[in-house]
């Protein structure tokens, strides 16, 4: 795939994305994963780009984006660094959604409440 391809990935926005800059931003690290050609990116050089750096990379993720994260501690100091995974597997399939069982709306201390018949309350005035 091109560099061009990819980009045409970012055409759409991200779901939960709501801040103007934000898809400028996500392109401008994605074009710097990008130069990178799959070696690691250290954290400093991709906050210069954001300092929302994390909500952006979540979105490229979201996109299908493989993007891999290291973090190591060298003289008790953490260091980051994000690559993005190249090739076939560049851009994830979405993913399926997980299906789930609906859970009660009570909470447990009244669930029990819920397999009661349903009381009917008259006013004792208007009888």
């Amino acid at each position: 795939m091109s560099d061009h391809a990819y980009s045409t990935h970012l055409s759409q926005p991200a779901r939960g994305t709501s801040a103007p800059n934000s898809r400028t931003q996500r392109q401008r690290i994605l074009d710097l994963l990008l130069q990178a050609r799959g070696r690691e990116v250290p954290l400093p050089q991709i906050m210069a780009i954001a300092a929302q750096y994390n909500a952006r990379i979540i979105e490229l993720r979201r996109l299908g984006f493989n993007i891999q994260n290291r973090t190591e501690v060298q003289d008790g100091v953490r260091h980051s660094c994000y690559r993005l995974e190249l090739g076939t597997s560049a851009v994830a399939s979405k993913p399926t959604p997980k299906t789930t069982t609906p859970q009660p709306l009570a909470l447990p201390l009244f669930g029990a409440a819920l397999n009661q018949p349903a009381v009917t309350w008259r006013d004792p005035e208007m009888q």
